[in-house]
């Protein structure tokens, strides 16, 4: 119950962030997640491969449209006017997501969406409660067991280091993201274990 309250409340952070930053195709990844979410906690209509499926398309969908983004769309900070070091004129503006910090955390975020499509499908129950995912051939110690920490343990470990890195720099809506993308990966990875 706990581990859905959480998973909950970082899919509608990660919806806000999304929503706050202006990414079309970061809001659609988001609400693809919270609507697993809430399926996934509190419904129970669609098949978690469904689910899964949506889920690691949007991870795609999200990297993809970011390096297209960043190519077309212009960074402008307020009031700041780039300018040249060579010609002393006003330089062209960076590409969006230029800087190292939102490049990172875009890139973690993005893998964490296939992450959350393998922990989806490692908690699927078909019909009359089997398992059907990857839970359902882990005994007690085997390597498949222990596959998803092995795998999403550096993730989470990555998140969370740029949510404080991202928290030093006063970098809120990053840290935020950031931090919401891990809270959400640790929730469903330990009812896995």
């Amino acid at each position: 119950m706990i581990a859905g309250a959480i998973m909950l409340a970082s899919g509608a952070l990660c919806l806000g962030g999304a929503v706050v930053s202006r990414s079309r195709i970061g809001i659609a990844a988001s609400a693809a997640m919270v609507l697993a979410m809430v399926d996934l906690v509190l419904v129970g209509l669609v098949p978690p491969v469904v689910w899964a499926a949506l889920l690691l398309a949007a991870g795609i969908v999200l990297v993809v449209g970011s390096r297209q983004g960043a190519r077309l769309e212009p960074q402008t900070v307020p009031g700041a006017i780039p300018v040249d070091p060579v010609a002393g004129a006003p330089a062209p503006p960076a590409p969006a997501g230029a800087d190292p910090l939102s490049r990172a955390v875009l890139i973690a975020s993005a893998l964490a969406y296939p992450a959350m499509a393998w922990l989806v499908l490692a908690h699927g129950h078909g019909a009359g409660g089997a398992a059907t995912g990857i839970d359902a051939h882990a005994g007690h110690g085997s390597f498949g067991a222990l596959l998803p920490i092995l795998v999403i343990a550096p993730l989470v470990a990555t998140l969370l280091g740029l949510c404080a890195t991202a928290a030093l720099r006063r970098r809120a809506g990053l840290a935020v993201e950031s931090g919401a993308m891990a809270a959400m990966l640790l929730a469903m990875l330990i009812p896995a274990v």
